[in-house]
C-alpha cells in the first residue's frame, strides 16, 4: 500500500517545509500557553508529551471513521515519535 508520501513526494516535503518553517512561532507560543496553563518546573509536560497525548486521544475517537489522518501520517508529517503504549 502507498502512502501519501509515496503518491505525491513533492506535496509532502512542501507541507513537510511550511511546518517547519511555522514551528518556530507555533513552539514560542505552545511554550508561552504551557506555562500559563502547567506552570513552570521540573514536572511540566515536554511539548512532544503534549503533542502524543493529543495524538492519542485523536486515534481513540476517529479510529473507526475511514476518512480520518492516521496517528503514525500525523507523527511523520510534525517528525515526532510517541511510544505506542
Amino acid at each position: 500500500m502507498q502512502t501519501f508520501e509515496d503518491f505525491n513526494p513533492l506535496a509532502f516535503e512542501r507541507v513537510r517545509q511550511a511546518i517547519i518553517k511555522l514551528r518556530g512561532d507555533a513552539r514560542r507560543k505552545m511554550r508561552q500557553a504551557q506555562r500559563r496553563r502547567y506552570g513552570t518546573g521540573p514536572t511540566t509536560p515536554t511539548g512532544r508529551e503534549i503533542a502524543c497525548e493529543i495524538l492519542k486521544k485523536h486515534h481513540e475517537t476517529l479510529k473507526e471513521d475511514p476518512e480520518y489522518l492516521s496517528t503514525e501520517f500525523m507523527q511523520k508529517l510534525i517528525g515526532i515519535d510517541c511510544d505506542k503504549s
